[in-house]
């Protein structure tokens, strides 16, 4: 997409297109990467493996993309943008610490 010589006119319509109908053909795709690190983080955290508050950083960031679209709708006083990537930094944030004690396990 950013090689030099690349028609980038005609890649924004594809884009466009992904950003906007096509969401709905890769929603299963986006639902069940999020179920999944949530069922796997819930499953390992029943199992004792980690701690309770590996499933609770999932809640934590589902707070802060309702609670921040709220605000941005609101009021504007924070980038759409930012509460975006807070709620993936949270949700990245738990599966770093699942897969860190996973990795951890693996070298006892």
């Amino acid at each position: 997409m950013t090689a030099p010589g690349v028609d980038q006119n005609a890649q924004v319509q594809v884009m466009e297109f992904m950003q906007g109908p096509a969401l709905l053909l890769i929603a299963p795709l986006i639902a069940s990467f999020f179920v999944g690190a949530v069922w796997l983080s819930v499953a390992y955290a029943n199992a004792g493996v980690i701690s309770r508050w590996n499933p609770a950083l999932y809640v934590l960031a589902l707070i802060i993309a309702v609670g921040g679209a709220a605000l941005v709708a609101a009021t504007g006083m924070i980038d759409a943008r930012l509460v975006g990537v807070l709620t993936l930094w949270t949700v990245a944030a738990a599966q770093l610490w699942l897969g860190v004690v996973l990795w951890r396990q693996s070298q006892q």
